[in-house]
């Protein structure tokens, strides 16, 4: 019988030089993985520091991004497969010919590249300098599949559906919650464990950028947002001023538990009852919308 698996999430605060934050996080990993011996280690969103199409981060660019599989993930394969550890790679702004993608790496737990998410809701700026993915993957793993859901798509209540649908027990959300955002987000994500029977395990970097967009001044701060979510309580949650660790073990009868109908489980209500033919109207655009608020960033020509 597969034993319970550890979880350990990691939320860290982006360093002064930009090009600190890649050793910087592979240390931390590595140190998390020395001492806890996970079985999932997950990064944030932007680990790398803030994308160069973000307000004022111009010179980012070639220090925050990078090819796949590329330095970045070399390293991070080489640490899955000296601790036997599958690592969610945060994301990476990803180089791909000319263009590029916000792409989260599933590293299996012999560090090969089990596969990558292109992030499909991309959103304000990097709409602009980012393509969008068009596929929500899930992973193979000892524990079973694993889905990846990379920061707003999670917002957009399909994609950790579809996911969960596709057999997914544990969701995986690299994401980077604005400060003003984490009490919403915090609600969303018990909201999404609940409503998807999944664990949901989330992490955000702490960091500010600011800058010009147009003609405004914009300030972007980023509060660290870890937690690792049953549909029925919060298991563990960081500290969201602070760079953070966070470990959870869970058990494979407690993971199984969430997608069995039982009078004791919530699956009858949210997954096992579906009537997926009565939703063909979800492919219809809201009603009387004109637009979107991407189009205002769309219309732009600076980030």
């Amino acid at each position: 019988m597969v034993k319970a698996m550890r979880i350990v999430s990691i939320q860290n605060k982006w360093k002064e030089n930009f090009r600190d934050n890649f050793e910087h996080v592979l240390k931390l990993t590595e140190k998390a993985c020395a001492e806890n011996a996970p079985d999932f280690v997950c990064l944030p969103e932007f680990f790398l520091g803030p994308p160069w199409f973000l307000p004022g981060q111009e010179m980012a660019k070639g220090i925050t991004d990078d090819t796949i599989p590329g330095k970045v993930t070399n390293e991070f394969s080489k640490l899955a497969n000296k601790y036997n550890t599958y690592i969610i790679c945060g994301t990476i702004i990803e180089k791909y010919k000319d263009t590029y993608f916000n792409t989260s790496v599933f590293i299996d737990n012999q560090g090969n590249i089990a596969g990558k998410s292109n992030k499909v809701h991309t959103f304000a700026g990097e709409k602009i300098h980012c393509s969008a993915g068009d596929e929500f993957k899930v992973y193979p793993t000892k524990f079973g599949l694993a889905g990846i859901a990379v920061c707003s798509d999670f917002w957009i209540l399909e994609c950790p559906r579809i996911l969960s649908v596709k057999g997914a027990k544990i969701l995986f959300v690299p994401g980077g919650a604005l400060k003003q955002n984490v009490a919403v987000n915090r609600a969303v994500i018990m909201a999404m464990a609940y409503l998807n029977n999944v664990i949901i395990v989330s992490t955000s970097p702490l960091g500010k950028a600011e800058g010009m967009r147009g003609d405004r001044k914009v300030s972007l701060e980023y509060a660290g947002l870890s937690m690792i979510t049953s549909p029925t309580e919060i298991i563990a949650e960081s500290n969201p001023e602070k760079e953070d660790v966070i470990v959870a073990d869970i058990s494979q009868q407690y993971l199984n538990s969430f997608r069995k109908p039982s009078e004791l489980s919530n699956a009858w209500k949210n997954i096992s009852n579906r009537n997926p033919i009565n939703y063909k109207d979800i492919l219809l655009d809201y009603a009387g919308a004109t637009g979107t608020v991407n189009d205002e960033f769309k219309n732009r020509n600076s980030p």
